[in-house]
């Protein structure tokens, strides 16, 4: 199973109320025809339910913001015939309060119960890259990633680890 980190990999990093996120196409052409597995953390999932600002002023995301993200990759990966065959999302933090990352993980949860994929969503910090539990999970062969922590993740897993410059806008 090829699996792909999100945030960097496939999208950028730049959160714009209103913009759709800027989506790496050209990875995605490479992957046409492919099925694949969506494997993130997304621990500043609980800071923007609890409506923390980032440094630079911009606010964390929401569930609200991951759920129109996706959206958008899932509609990239449908026009590239790519087929989305699951989603391994950890939103632990180390600097979350649990309580709250209860409240994101019941959230995320409704808001994926449909989706045409099976979803994992992780609240431990035994899932949190650079372990490489969602790896293992998704039954990953090769992951494609941006961060050390993706590449940590491959090794640990036993699996072969392509470095995808960093996305940006």
């Amino acid at each position: 199973m090829i699996a792909l980190d999100i945030d960097g990999t496939l999208l950028d990093y730049d959160l714009l109320p209103g913009q759709p996120p800027a989506i790496n196409t050209a990875l995605l052409a490479q992957l046409t025809g492919k099925s694949i597995a969506l494997v993130t953390n997304q621990g500043g999932l609980a800071f923007g339910w609890a409506g923390r600002d980032r440094t630079e002023g911009r606010k964390f995301p929401s569930p609200a913001d991951f759920m129109q993200r996706l959206s958008a990759l899932m509609q990239a990966c449908a026009a590239a015939n790519i087929t989305i065959k699951h989603l391994h999302v950890c939103i632990f933090h180390p600097k979350a309060n649990m309580e709250i990352i209860g409240e994101v993980q019941y959230a995320l949860f409704r808001l994926l119960c449909n989706m045409p994929f099976q979803s994992y969503i992780h609240t431990d910090s035994e899932h949190r890259k650079p372990s490489p539990a969602m790896l293992q999970e998704a039954g990953a062969t090769i992951y494609y990633g941006d961060s050390d922590d993706d590449e940590q993740a491959a090794q640990a897993a036993g699996i072969e680890f392509v470095r995808v410059e960093r996305f940006m806008r």
